[in-house]
């Protein structure tokens, strides 16, 4: 009887030693598992975190080309509208030029043809001549602060365009003006010279 008691306490403890085998080689292995598993997904967090970093730094170098772009517009724009104030500028003093020619050849022919005495040619041409150049003179300034006032504005390139169309056309009734003038200025030259010369050959005459 004592025989099986021991035998049956021995079995127990086996029984209980074993269970306790098996108990700790169970939680090993979840330990090692949850190790594998957090092992496994640090790549995958770090791509994460390594892919966020690269999301952020285009997006903040797309940023800084937009605003270099911009900058670069900004830049074109207030070149292009300093070209075409230039250009057309040129233009309207060439045409202006031009102008002038055509009315000093007619002025010279009318005075050949009438036979206007020197002095009286010479005077008449540089009245004339001081006259138009201070109009010239006043437009220059006048369209040049406009020039300067609308370059300081946040102007698109659209406001460019009208801006420029404008003064081209303001240039162009200036000329148009100029132009008209032409006839009544020879037309003056002529009644000085008939009258400088009835004055004149009338003193002779009584002398």
């Amino acid at each position: 009887m004592r025989l099986n008691k021991d035998m049956k306490k021995m079995q127990k403890l086996s029984a209980n030693c074993i269970f306790f085998k098996i108990f700790t080689i169970v939680i090993f292995c979840i330990l090692q598992c949850a190790s594998h598993i957090e092992n496994d997904k640090l790549p995958y967090l770090q791509g994460e975190i390594n892919m966020g970093n690269k999301l952020t730094a285009r997006r903040l170098a797309s940023l800084y080309i937009s605003e270099q772009r911009y900058k670069k517009i900004e830049m074109n724009s207030s070149s292009d509208l300093e070209k075409k104030w230039k250009n057309i500028c040129f233009e309207w003093r060439r045409d202006l030029n031009d102008i002038c020619k055509q009315i000093f050849w007619e002025f010279k022919k009318v005075c050949i043809k009438n036979k206007v005495n020197v002095d009286i040619e010479n005077d008449t041409w540089k009245t004339w001549r001081d006259e138009v150049q201070d109009r010239i003179k006043m437009k220059e300034e006048e369209d040049y602060q406009d020039y300067l006032r609308f370059k300081e504005t946040q102007y698109t390139t659209t406001d460019m365009n009208k801006f420029i169309y404008e003064k081209i056309v303001s240039f162009k009734l200036f000329n148009d003006e100029l132009l008209s003038e032409k006839d009544s200025f020879i037309e003056c030259l002529v009644n000085k010279w008939l009258k400088y010369k009835e004055e004149h050959f009338d003193i002779k005459s009584v002398k």
